[in-house]
């Protein structure tokens, strides 16, 4: 992991212990999303690894290795291409996770702003405008998950979203000790294509549609709606 954050683990005082699933970070996860797949993060592949323990100023570094079943052919070079799309789609669902946040931001902030002009001659203008927005968010969060989805059985009433199909292929890429299959990695540059679309047109829809709305409440001395930078 490239996180600092990551890297480090919290401690107390007195003895510590600290057990590694040899996985690297999870994604980011929507909450509430029922997903029958992986939400975990990749496994770490076969090879040389440290430890590394910072006290008082002094670095200590103890080296490890993960060796790999001796029951399976598969070679150093297969791990390495699972893992590294295990790690795509790892981000992939972050990045989803992240644009879903922002969507409830957004949709939270144009409630607020909504309850605040209650009874003002601009009242209907405002709602209108807001609830133009909101049913836009509404159909890229619907694509980007599935948001119907409440109890563990709801994925067979409802249509896996993008966030739910790739949690079922992180299942697939990593429930064997094997490279990934060539349809594996087509239906990852499907799904990771199609989430690239909903989350440009969520950054699209900020750049113009939030700017719109601010400009209208900003000229009635509204509090704006904040939103974070796009989502890369």
């Amino acid at each position: 992991s490239s996180s600092k954050n990551e890297d480090t683990i919290a401690v107390k005082k007195g003895a510590n212990r600290f057990v590694w699933n040899m996985r690297y970070p999870d994604p980011h996860k929507i909450k509430g999303a029922i997903v029958w797949g992986s939400t975990s993060g990749p496994l770490a592949p076969p090879g040389k690894y440290y430890v590394e323990l910072n006290v008082d100023g002094k670095t200590y570094k103890e080296p490890f290795e993960i060796v790999k079943d001796p029951r399976v052919s598969t070679t150093q070079e297969d791990f390495a291409r699972q893992f590294q799309l295990s790690k795509k789609i790892r981000d992939k669902m972050s990045q989803i996770t992240d644009a879903v946040d922002k969507i409830h931001t957004v949709d939270n902030q144009l409630e607020k702003e909504m309850d605040q002009v209650k009874g003002q001659s601009y009242a209907a203008a405002v709602d209108s405008a807001a609830k133009k927005m909101t049913e836009k968010l509404k159909v890229i969060e619907g694509h980007l998950y599935q948001f119907r989805s409440k109890a563990l059985e709801d994925p067979l009433n409802f249509p896996l979203e993008l966030y739910e199909k790739l949690g079922s292929l992180q299942s697939a890429v990593t429930n064997a000790d094997a490279a990934p299959t060539q349809p594996d990695q087509e239906v990852y540059n499907d799904l990771a294509s199609k989430a690239n679309e909903q989350i440009s047109q969520l950054n699209n829809l900020i750049k113009t549609d939030v700017a719109s709305f601010n400009k209208m409440i900003q000229d009635l001395s509204v509090p704006a709606v904040i939103v974070e930078p796009a989502v890369e």
